[in-house]
């Protein structure tokens, strides 16, 4: 089961990210995934799940990814706050988040900040969800027939 297997990956790299260097991470993800390679992981209970599916989670996976593309620290930052910030802004599960509450989402913070700064946040959020849509499709828990939200 794909989809176990990216969790206890991402468990163990948002766990090891703050005590080991970028490279040293990037490695021990390729270790992980090497000595789980052709091994069948299978969940225990349903409330390990359930927990993990949380916006924090998400966003210290995505922070961890970040973190593996080899981003700064101020940069990975700026990424989880955005998107963290949007999150909370709309209130919903990321699973539950849909085109319209990007729209509006955007439109009110149009309204407050400068266009530069609209776009660099845009950028943020577009890689949150690109990420996500990308993360989701590989671990069989979202169907490539979901709509994206538009970020242009």
């Amino acid at each position: 089961m794909g989809n176990i297997k990216e969790t206890v990956i991402n468990r163990v790299i948002v766990e090891m990210q703050q005590w080991i260097e970028t490279k040293v991470l990037k490695r021990l993800e390729e270790a992980i995934r090497s000595a789980l390679y052709g091994c069948k992981v299978e969940e225990e209970s349903t409330e390990l799940s359930t927990c993990m599916d949380d916006n924090m989670y998400i966003l210290q996976v995505f922070a961890a990814n970040k973190k593996l593309e080899g981003r700064k620290e101020i940069s990975i930052m700026q990424y989880v706050r955005h998107a963290k910030n949007f999150l909370e802004d709309i209130n919903k599960n990321y699973r539950n988040v849909t085109k319209d509450d990007v729209k509006v989402y955007l439109a009110r913070y149009s309204q407050n900040h400068k266009p530069n700064t609209v776009s660099n946040m845009k950028q943020f959020l577009s890689s949150f969800f690109t990420w996500l849509f990308f993360s989701l499709i590989s671990t069989g828990k979202i169907t490539a027939g979901v709509a994206q939200a538009e970020l242009k």
